[in-house]
């Protein structure tokens, strides 16, 4: 059971990847963030540093991708230790979220956001639990 969760959060990251590295283009990412997921209520701006985080965000989650596909076939402690590596970055992520709940220049795409995080470490301490057995 714990396969599946460590591949589909692979392909989740992988798939975000792309996503990122689409959004160096300002027109796509104002189209993903503003007006299709609302997660931003401004019109996006990559700004002057916007490129460097971005290549650098889609870059760990293409790392983290390629890790959890890869830990699929390593041994259950080495799982593990995967495992809480993605619990560990997504609570850091929902506490990210949590701090700018508040801020109007974020809409509602931060309520999905939170829900999808929560699935995914929901999903990864059940696949503890099933790894621990």
């Amino acid at each position: 059971m714990e396969n599946y969760f460590l591949l589909a959060i692979g392909y989740w990251n992988l798939i975000g990847s792309i996503v990122l590295y689409l959004m160096l283009n300002e027109a796509i990412a104002d189209k993903i963030l503003r007006q299709w997921i609302e997660i931003i209520t401004v019109p996006y701006d990559v700004g002057k540093y916007g490129s460097l985080w971005l290549v650098w965000a889609a870059s760990t989650n293409t790392f983290f991708s390629v890790i959890n596909v890869l830990a699929v076939h390593w041994a259950r402690t080495s799982q593990v230790v995967v495992v809480c590596g993605d619990l560990f970055v997504y609570g850091i992520f929902l506490l990210s979220i949590i701090v700018v709940l508040n801020d109007k220049n974020y809409g509602r795409g931060l309520y999905v956001s939170i829900f999808l995080t929560i699935f995914w470490m929901l999903w990864a301490i059940y696949s503890l639990f099933v790894l621990s057995l």
